[in-house]
């Protein structure tokens, strides 16, 4: 009876379908391990590119607003400094339209 297989092949197939089970179970675990080291890695460099760019953004930030400040400071003294002389000036020339008779006194308060 050659045509029936052999026993002795079949009295191993229960460890060799476990040790196929078992080494498809490793090479699972092991890729699982590797994929996942490797996101946990990739989080790591997105997160401390996130953390650099908001330490970037918060520098600017507050170069921006000292910038601001600078600017407001400078236009409230420009502003008062321009504003003095104009008031004078606008004061001189109301003292000149006020003596509108005498060109004596419009004179001296025009080139005052």
């Amino acid at each position: 009876m050659t045509w029936l297989p052999d026993m002795e092949v079949f009295r191993n197939l229960p460890l060799s379908v476990i040790s196929v089970i078992f080494l498809y179970f490793l090479m699972f675990s092991i890729f699982w391990l590797w994929t996942y080291r490797t996101n946990q890695a990739h989080q790591k460099k997105e997160q401390e590119k996130d953390e650099k760019y908001k330490a970037e953004l918060l520098i600017a930030a507050k170069k921006a607003e000292a910038a601001n400040e600078a600017k407001t400071k400078f236009l409230q003294r420009m502003s008062h400094d321009i504003r003095t002389p104009i008031n004078g000036i606008c004061g001189m020339i109301d003292m000149a339209e006020h003596y509108a008779d005498d060109m004596e006194k419009q004179t001296e308060y025009r080139a005052k």
